[in-house]
C-alpha cells in the first residue's frame, strides 16, 4: 500500500502563544499532513482507513507521518499503534511526501497556503 501526502508547514503563521501571550513562530513545524492519494493493498484495508475503524494520519512522536490505529487497552483507555504493514493481507504499508506548503501571511488575520515543493 502507498500512501501519498502533503506536508502543511506553519510557515508565517504562529504556532502558539508563550504563558505572556507572545506569539512563537516554528516555521519549520508542520502544522498539519493532507492524504492526497492512496494506492490500497486490499479491500478490507480501504474499507477501514475509509471509515469503518479508528484510524488517524498524523505524525505522534514519529519524524514523518503515519497511519496510526487507536487500540483498547482493557481498561477503559487507548493507545496509538503505527500501522507499517496490513494487518489483513500483510502488504508493507509505505508513504511518500508528495507536495509541501507553508503559510503566507497576506494580512493581519489571514495565511493562504504556499506551494514550496
Amino acid at each position: 500500500m502507498l500512501v501519498k501526502y502533503k506536508t502543511i508547514l506553519y510557515g508565517d503563521k504562529p504556532h502558539h502563544k508563550d504563558m505572556d501571550g507572545v506569539e512563537r513562530f516554528k516555521p519549520d513545524k508542520a502544522e498539519k499532513y493532507k492524504v492526497i492519494s492512496i494506492a490500497f493493498c486490499c479491500d478490507d484495508m480501504k474499507e477501514y482507513i475509509d471509515g469503518k475503524g479508528d484510524w488517524y494520519f498524523c505524525d505522534w512522536d514519529y519524524p514523518e507521518p503515519h497511519y496510526f490505529v487507536s487500540i483498547p487497552d482493557g481498561y477503559g483507555d487507548s493507545y496509538h499503534k503505527e500501522v507499517t504493514y496490513c494487518p489483513f493481507c500483510s502488504k508493507k504499508v509505505e508513504y511518500e511526501e508528495v507536495q509541501r506548503s507553508a503559510y503566507k501571511k497576506i494580512d493581519s488575520i489571514d495565511y493562504i497556503e504556499e506551494d514550496i515543493k
